[in-house]
C-alpha cells in the first residue's frame, strides 16, 4: 500500500469491519465519480471538436453531481487515509502534555465541524426535497431532483463522523489514526 492509503487488513484489524466497509465504499464512490468525470470530459471534447455536437448537459452534471460526489462521499476515505491538513510542524514542537490537549482540541473541532456540515447539508437537502427542486424543462441540465445530489453532504459527513469516532481511541492516545 502507498502512504496515503491504509491496507484494508490493517483497517479492519485496528478499527473493525464497519470502518473497513465505510472507507472502502467511500473510496469506490470517489473513484467512480472521478472516472465518470474523465469519461464525460473526453466525450465532450470528442463530440464538440470532431463531431460538432457538444453534449451540453455535462458541465452541469459534473459540477452539481459528480464533483460533490468526489468531495463529500470521498471524505471518510480521505480522513481514514490521512489525506487531510495536519499541522505536524507545530504539533511536534509541543511538550508531551500539550500534545494530548492539542489532540483533544482537534478531535472536538473536527467532530463539531463535521456535525455542522451534516446539519447544514441535511437542511439544504430537505428543503430541496420539500420544494421538489428540479431544473426547468429545456435547460442544459439533466432533469435530476436536486435533493438526490444534495444528499451527498449529509451522508458523507455522517460516515466521516463514524470514521472519526472509530479512530478516536487510537488518535487520542497519540497513535496515528
Amino acid at each position: 500500500m502507498n502512504a496515503i492509503e491504509p491496507s484494508p487488513e490493517a483497517t479492519t484489524q485496528n478499527y473493525g469491519r464497519v470502518h473497513g466497509a465505510v472507507v472502502s465504499t467511500s473510496k469506490w464512490c470517489a473513484m467512480i465519480a472521478l472516472a465518470l468525470i474523465t469519461v464525460l470530459m473526453l466525450a465532450e471534447v470528442v463530440l464538440r471538436y470532431f463531431a460538432g455536437s457538444p453534449l451540453g448537459w455535462n458541465v452541469s452534471f459534473i459540477e452539481k453531481v459528480l464533483l460533490p460526489g468526489v468531495v463529500f462521499l470521498g471524505m471518510p476515505w480521505g480522513y481514514a487515509a490521512g489525506a487531510h491538513v495536519a499541522a505536524d510542524m507545530v504539533y511536534d514542537k509541543l511538550p508531551t502534555g500539550m500534545r494530548a490537549a492539542a489532540r483533544w482540541l482537534s478531535f472536538i473541532i473536527v467532530l463539531v465541524g463535521v456535525a455542522a456540515l451534516f446539519i447544514g447539508g441535511l437542511i439544504t437537502m430537505l428543503e430541496a426535497f420539500k420544494h421538489g427542486d428540479i431544473p426547468p424543462p429545456l435547460s442544459s441540465q439533466l432533469p435530476i431532483y436536486s435533493w438526490i445530489w444534495r444528499l451527498f453532504l449529509p451522508v458523507g459527513s455522517l460516515f466521516t463522523a463514524i470514521i472519526i469516532v472509530l479512530e478516536s481511541r487510537t488518535f487520542l492516545k497519540g497513535g496515528v489514526a
